[in-house]
Order: C-alpha cells, then structure tokens, then sequence
C-alpha cells in the first residue's frame, strides 16, 4: 500500500502488521495546509465490524492526555476501517529501556504516574486496556508518555462501584500488566524500590510510594541526549474522571483539581490548553468519515462526542433536520417510564413527539429532555429553534410510524434505530443513548 493515499494521507511506509492490521505511517497529500505526520490503522477484511467498533468506542472512552488521539476514520481497500491517529515519535518504553541501563529517580514519576492516573480513567470510563506493555507506552516529542496499542481493548460499565471494579477480570489483568511495566522501569534505578502488596486503590498506593521518590523530571530518550531537560509541559496532567453531566444542566471546560506538588515541581499545565486539546481529539471523530464503512460503525463512533462545542451560529452550519415526529397514537401516558425503559424503540415515539413540542415552542430547554447533553444532535436541535426565533421557516414534519422503526444494533446503553423509507433529505437512522436519565437522542445520521 505504500504511496498509495487513504482518507486524504499519503502512505509512506509500514510501521508494522498483524493479524488484524497494518499501521503506516502517512502524511496528508500535497494539497493540504496540515504537514503533520499521522499513524494509519487499516484493519484486515477478514476483521469483523465488532473489533474494529470496539477499538474506537474505547479510544473515544479513553480520549484525553497521555493517550493516542483518534484524529479521523477512513474506508481502507475492500472497504475495510482506518484509523488515522496521532503519530506519537518519540520512541516506545520498551526501546528506551533498551538504550538506558539506568534511570533516574524523577524520571519514573514522568513514565509511570502519568500511566498510573491513565490506567485508572480508563476503568472508571468503562475501557480495559487489555495489552499494556512497554510497547505499548510511547514518548511524545516533549518525553511525555502515551498509551497506544487498542487492539486488544474491551468495554466493562463506566463508572462501577470501586468493590465491583476491583473484581472485573480485565481490569485485574490489567493491574498486573501495570505492576510488570513498573517493576521494569524501577529496576533501572540506582536504589531497590518495591511496588505495594495488591488491594484496594492499590494505583492510589503505587503513586504515593513513586511521589515519595521526590520531583518528576523530563525523560532522556537518547543515551546521548542532554542530561538536563525540562520538564515537559504534558507531564502528568491525565484528568480525573468528570462526574456525569445532570440532565437539563449545560456542559463547559472539564474542571482539573491539580495536586499541589504538581505546582511545587514547577510544571506549567494550562487547563483550557488540555480543554481545547481534548475536544479538538473528540469531535474530530464525526459520522461523515465512518458512515462509508456502514450504519452500525457510524452510529458506534458518534458515541465519542462527549464534549460539547461552542453554541452554533444560527446563521451558520448545516441545514436543520425536519421535525421529526412519531404518527399520532391514542395516548400518550406513561411516556415517561416508557423513555425510563429499556427498549429504544419504544422510547424514540415518545422523544419525538417531545422534540416537536420543543420545536413548536420554540424552546431549547425542553430540549435537555429529549436529547442527550453535549451530544450532536442537541447541537442540532438548538441551531433549529434558534434559527426559528429568528423567523426561519418551520421545517416540515416527518411523520414516523413506530412500526417504521427497525433497531439496526444494540451494543449495551446504545442503540442504533433505523426510520425506515425516508428521503435523500431527511435523516436515515438516530443514535440513542440510555442514562440514569433514560434515553436521549445523540445523533442524526444521514444517507
């Protein structure tokens, strides 16, 4: 495949291959104003839909620093899935440890508090690693690390009780990948350091006993490099795991609690830095991309827009969807257990007949109820009415009738519901999503 060009990238040559995949490394075409580099994932055709929606549902769960940014998605040869991913040079733990014979004290803070932190977002947002290795940790250009290598990842609940977490068989594999990945990299220090005996917030606990080796420092990645670095900005800023957004509440920057050897170290970390970094990587993974490789993989990708950007122009952006409405029924009582249910399909009448009331009033409040917070489709929900109070012409009504309604897939809280025979015009499918709430809508797919 090299020279060859996939999702708007050049192929230049292969970093690697497996039974799964191969990963090239590629860089945008000569058109583009983007000259970065990127890793390109393409995923055997013998690799069924499930893996490949099950790695990106994980790096969408995982999405923030210190882990691999899902830039884009692509149909790769035979129309199977690519993804375009950050391109992270600076060498894998297992290399360096491989060119170092010894480490220096702050320099296993840098490499394994970051991991530590990271490790445990993922298990509170639902994602076990499944292969952490020294492989698996690379080095950015600033000596930060990053967790790559999702290939072998799955999904538990997010956001388990600690007690239910502790005994997820995963998440016990990944603890002793973890313990393994330390132990390598504090054997290279110039004094004997022993990990904690497993239990309970036993990561909490590894991180104190690495705190107590006193200041992070930069990471030499050469043997012949600078003994003297600073210390990378990116350093240890992987965030605590935000509380789930309260259901007619509005989203906004992820706030960050630094610790405060963070700011005795001397390490500058710009919250609304991370912030914008962290949506940038998100809502890069739109529908548009993923819909050419089929309507369950563009419903499952769209679950990665968890953060909200800023509140549309109404002058601007695409043209609303029509009002979506469910044919009349006789009554409608006990909508609200219905959309507290567990069956999308007999939610979706009710969300919609909700959403043309929101539409008919005009009201973007009313619309915490139908859709889901931060999500696409409240984006587009709130470009509609907005655009309507300032005397837009009222769309036409799609009239669903809920035995048009087909539940293309269903992978846990998520469901993906097709709307039958509509138009090139009109929405084909929605995402739902299922929180303590009930469902809400997520998305709008088109043909």
């Amino acid at each position: 495949m090299t020279g060859d060009t996939l999702g708007g990238y050049r192929l230049v040559r292969k970093l690697g291959e497996g039974p799964r995949a191969e990963v090239h490394l590629a860089y945008p075409r000569s058109d583009s104003d983007d000259a970065r580099a990127v890793a390109i994932k393409v995923f055997r055709p013998t690799v069924g839909d499930t893996a490949a929606i099950t790695e990106i549902e994980a790096l969408s769960r995982a999405a923030g620093d210190h882990v691999v940014t899902l830039i884009d998605l692509a149909g790769g040869p035979d129309g199977a899935p690519a993804l375009i991913l950050e391109r992270v040079a600076g060498g894998s733990l297992g290399r360096l440890l491989r060119d170092r014979a010894s480490l220096r004290q702050g320099e296993a803070i840098t490499i394994l508090v970051p991991l530590a932190r990271t490790l445990r977002r993922l298990h509170d947002n639902g994602v076990v690693h499944g292969g952490l290795r020294l492989e698996a940790v690379a080095f950015d250009g600033t000596g930060a690390p990053v967790l790559s290598c999702f290939g072998s990842a799955s999904l538990i609940e997010p956001r388990m009780p600690p007690a239910r977490l502790e005994q997820e068989q995963g998440v016990i594999r990944d603890l002793d990948d973890f313990a393994r990945v330390a132990r390598a990299v504090l054997d290279r220090l110039p004094l004997p350091v022993s990990l904690p005996d497993p239990g309970q917030d036993w990561l909490e606990r590894v991180e104190q006993v690495l705190f107590d080796l006193g200041a992070p420092e930069a990471v030499q990645l050469r043997s012949d490099g600078p003994a003297e670095l600073a210390p990378p900005a990116r350093i240890l800023t992987a965030p605590p795991v935000p509380p789930e957004p309260e259901v007619g509440g509005r989203g906004g920057l992820l706030s960050l609690v630094l610790p405060d050897w963070l700011d005795g170290a001397g390490l500058a970390v710009s919250v609304h830095r991370w912030a914008s970094r962290a949506r940038r990587a998100v809502l890069a993974v739109r529908a548009r991309a993923w819909i050419a490789l089929g309507a369950v993989a563009g419903a499952l990708v769209l679950a990665a827009v968890l953060i909200p950007s800023s509140s549309p122009d109404a002058t601007a952006g695409p043209a609303p969807h029509p009002s979506l409405s469910p044919t009349p029924t006789a009554s409608n009582a006990g909508g609200d257990d219905v959309v507290a249910g567990d069956d999308p399909l007999a939610a979706l009448p009710e969300l919609l007949a909700l959403r043309e009331r929101c539409i008919r009033d005009l009201s973007v409040l009313c619309l915490d109820d139908v859709d889901q917070p931060g999500s696409a489709a409240l984006a587009e929900d709130q470009l509609l009415v907005r655009s309507l109070q300032q005397g837009s012409e009222q769309p036409d009504t799609l009239r669903v009738s809920a035995s048009d309604l087909t539940l293309e897939e269903r992978l846990g809280d998520s469901a993906l519901v097709s709307l039958g025979d509509v138009t090139d015009s009109e929405p084909a499918s929605l995402l739902m999503m299922k929180s303590e709430a009930g469902w809400r809508i997520r998305d709008y797919l088109e043909r």
